[in-house]
């Protein structure tokens, strides 16, 4: 039976990774990790439990006692805009490294991390696995790039059963996201009439909806065949900001002023950014779905309530 430790298990994407193996039935439990405020759940196979993962004593003590086969960390310091330059990114490299020693000594099998496209070189507008160079411009980017090369080089010397699944994490949106978030922001400000701050009406990104995140997260886990692997965790598809105002305006037949040049959406360069995605379109099944408008749109009427 797989024993999958899910830390940030409250968190954003924590939540899609949990919706999405509710509907497994696969033999696991899921032991799910949160810092002050858990989910309510009620299905068996997942267990609440309260740690302060920068705590090395405390790790080491719940990774003893749970000592699962898969660990899924996707915990970390990332409060909208400020986690790009937080030095809490140092803290969190550090707590990660021994998280993933303690997971090796109890001879854990699978480790699937949280990466990030702010690993990569942006200054050409494309990402693509192959050949984008490594090189993060934020402290944010620059932790999580040395994490991946951190942990690859102590599994190959000391914890050779580890499989170590690096998804390099996009743009993502969905229901429950923080507020300060551009989909919730746009929403909020559009249905009450509030001015927005863009950018660029030409502000490009590849925004995909959360739930893609986690069936895939929830793929990768119960597939026992796929091996290694370090790749872009994003839709292929990139979207402007101008598309998007103007799709939730028509859709809440609402209009807004719009105040152009005035958001500072770190790192803002460049103002075009398309992302290659060959890892999952290799795979059946892993691609993530055309389908950001309808994506939008429910987003938008299920929590029509809460703007």
């Amino acid at each position: 039976m797989k024993k999958i430790l899910l830390t940030g298990a409250s968190g954003f994407f924590g939540r899609s990774v949990i919706d999405s193996l509710k509907h497994n039935s696969d033999n696991f439990e899921c032991f799910c990790v949160y810092h002050s405020k858990p989910l309510k759940t009620s299905e068996k196979k997942f267990h609440w439990m309260q740690c302060d993962l920068l705590n090395k004593e405390k790790t080491e003590q719940l990774i003893n006692n749970v000592k699962p086969s898969h660990l899924v960390h996707l915990a970390w310091h990332v409060p909208p805009q400020k986690f790009w330059t937080a030095e809490e990114n140092i803290d969190w490299l550090h707590a990660s490294i021994n998280l993933f020693q303690t997971f090796g000594k109890n001879d854990g099998q699978v480790f699937v991390g949280a990466g990030t496209l702010a690993e990569y070189d942006w200054s050409s507008g494309t990402i693509d696995e192959a050949t984008t160079p490594l090189k993060p411009n934020t402290l944010y980017g620059q932790c999580k790039k040395s994490l991946c090369d951190v942990l690859i080089s102590l599994r190959n010397t000391h914890y050779p059963q580890i499989k170590i699944i690096w998804p390099r994490i996009g743009y993502f949106f969905g229901p429950d996201e923080p507020k300060e978030k551009i989909m919730s922001k746009l929403i909020y400000s559009i249905q009450n009439e509030l001015p927005i701050d863009l950018a660029s009406h030409n502000f490009i990104r590849p925004y995909a909806h959360v739930k893609y995140f986690g069936e895939i997260m929830h793929k990768l886990l119960i597939n026992d065949g796929i091996g290694d692997a370090v790749f872009n965790m994003s839709c292929s598809n990139s979207y402007s900001l101008k598309e998007i105002v103007d799709f939730i305006q028509t859709k809440l037949n609402k209009n807004t002023r719009e105040n152009l040049n005035n958001y500072n959406a770190y790192p803002s360069l460049p103002i075009s950014l398309s992302v290659q995605t060959g890892y999952l379109k290799n795979i059946p099944g892993l691609e993530i779905a055309d389908s950001f408008f309808d994506d939008l749109e429910t987003m938008m009427g299920n929590n029509n309530e809460g703007f």
